[in-house]
């Protein structure tokens, strides 16, 4: 805790240039696995998806009352539970599952639990993506010559009509802007804590079963292994030519 100054990507990143990019701290009482780099990222997360699939939630966590004390988060805790409550008394009369909540009563989840899901995927949408379409607005800004470029792609291929779904394979430099915003801005630089569920390795490093793990994508998305000039705005990089 000491050596974190509450920029916690830029931390988890300088302790892994001294440390290597599977390092471990201290987190109070709680002993917490870090990975930094595309690497160990890759090793863990997509050669490893069932060893790093489960998550911690002490009882805590699992308080909506306890995420904030603010009124906002008490109001929305109301409005997502008349939600459930609406949801739990059609599948009552009609246990046929039509959405993700449905599944979720299928499954005999708790109406906590159930809630905890709905209020990050309430984050998501009103948050992460709304950060991630300014990031762009932002980066598309300051980088003229790139919107110029993207412009002429999207006159090209759309011409005066509509976009469709279809179109996408065929604008391949818009995509690119994109993807190299969400790489620069990070809109989630540091994961929520993963957990291993059984006795695993990453870069060859022995981790137990029901440890915590911090994944650091601010680290890996400003790689130099992986990015030439990472601090740099270059959606070239993600077309291949």
């Amino acid at each position: 805790l000491p050596y974190l100054t509450g920029n916690w990507q830029k931390d988890l990143s300088r302790l892994g240039k001294g440390y290597g990019d599977v390092y471990s701290i201290y987190l109070g009482p709680k002993l917490i696995v870090v990975l930094n780099g595309w690497k160990a990222i890759k090793d863990a997360l997509i050669d490893k998806p069932n060893d790093f699939c489960n998550r911690p939630f002490p009882t805590g966590m699992l308080e909506i009352n306890n995420f904030s004390g603010k009124m906002g988060t008490i109001i929305m805790k109301k409005v997502f539970q008349g939600f459930l409550d609406q949801h739990k008394k059609r599948f009552k009369e009609d246990p046929t599952p039509l959405d993700f909540v449905d599944h979720c009563l299928l499954n005999g989840m708790s109406d906590n639990e159930i809630l905890i899901f709905i209020f990050s995927m309430w984050g998501d949408a009103t948050d992460s993506a709304p950060g991630a379409i300014r990031w762009w607005i932002l980066y598309m800004a300051l980088n003229p010559e790139c919107q110029k470029k993207a412009q002429e792609e999207i006159d090209r291929v759309l011409g005066d009509r509509e976009p469709k779904l279809t179109d996408k394979p065929h604008l391949n430099y818009l995509e690119a802007t994109v993807i190299e915003a969400m790489r620069l801005a990070t809109v989630v630089p540091v994961s929520l804590h993963y957990m291993t569920t059984k006795n695993t390795t990453v870069n060859d490093y022995k981790i137990p079963k029901d440890t915590q793990v911090l994944v650091n994508y601010f680290d890996m998305h400003r790689d130099p292994r992986i990015f030439d000039e990472p601090e740099k705005f270059k959606p070239e990089r993600h077309i291949n030519e």
